[in-house]
């Protein structure tokens, strides 16, 4: 995992596929998902643990392993 100094992103190398995870400017708890390059949906912190939002198309396995890296 890569933390880009003074933004709120996280970069994931994951086995060759990247994930890119982007907080939100104006919601605190809210995390943009790329992965390679293409927007999957958003994720969001509710009492410390990361739930999916209505709508995001992020597979359990990538889903799983982004908890796993930012928790």
């Amino acid at each position: 995992m890569h933390i880009m100094p003074g933004t709120d992103t996280r970069i994931i190398n994951l086995e060759g596929t990247i994930i890119i995870i982007t907080a939100v400017k104006d919601d605190v708890s809210l995390y943009r998902v790329m992965i390679d390059g293409i927007f999957y949906g958003y994720l969001r912190r509710i009492d410390g643990v990361l739930h999916q939002v209505e709508g995001s198309n992020i597979s359990n396995y990538f889903f799983n392993e982004i908890c796993r890296v930012i928790q």
